[in-house]
């Protein structure tokens, strides 16, 4: 192949690829820019007015006020999950990486234990302190206290601690 010939070759493989991909970036929005542009304008038109509703159309009839009030009296607010327990509580005293014994002697026996994998147990070259599986203690009327448990290392620790007065332990 000759020199110019080479170049020549290049030159159009470079053209072609450049008009592909400037035709798929543009689309079909040069085409209707295109078209739009090759008409006038059009006059300015005016929006129809409104249509006036005949009484049978109008809004249905209000609630009655004992209705109103009830739907505007808000539901009494739930603790808010991870809120810190009263002071006065033993709840208060158990804190975040302590042992599921000393947690016993603050608390006494749980209500309820569940035990469950989290997400973070399937990442791997996770080494944190709840990477397997957590451990949920209830306390019914008190809330509940989470175990994580380290999937290398099997410690267990306090992970969570939840304030909930309306906890049932079931």
């Amino acid at each position: 192949m000759k020199p110019m010939q080479w170049f020549s070759s290049i030159v159009v493989a470079m053209s072609l690829a450049a008009f592909g991909l400037l035709g798929c970036a543009h689309g079909s929005d040069s085409n209707a820019q295109a078209s739009t542009a090759a008409q006038p304008a059009p006059a300015q038109q005016t929006a129809p007015a409104p249509a006036q509703k005949t009484p049978a159309q109008k809004a249905p009839a209000t609630k009655a006020p004992a209705q109103k009030e009830q739907a505007a009296q808000p539901a009494p607010a739930k603790p808010v999950k991870g809120a810190p327990a009263p002071a006065g509580s033993k709840l208060a005293k158990v804190q975040m990486e302590m042992t599921p014994e000393q947690v016993r002697e603050i608390m006494g026996a749980p209500t309820r234990e569940k035990t469950y994998p989290n997400a973070k147990a399937f990442t791997p070259f996770y080494y944190g302190a709840d990477s397997g599986v957590n451990t949920e203690w209830a306390y019914k009327g008190v809330g509940r206290v989470v175990f994580g448990t380290n999937k290398y290392t099997h410690v267990v620790r306090v992970v969570r601690i939840d304030y909930d007065p309306s906890e049932t332990g079931q």
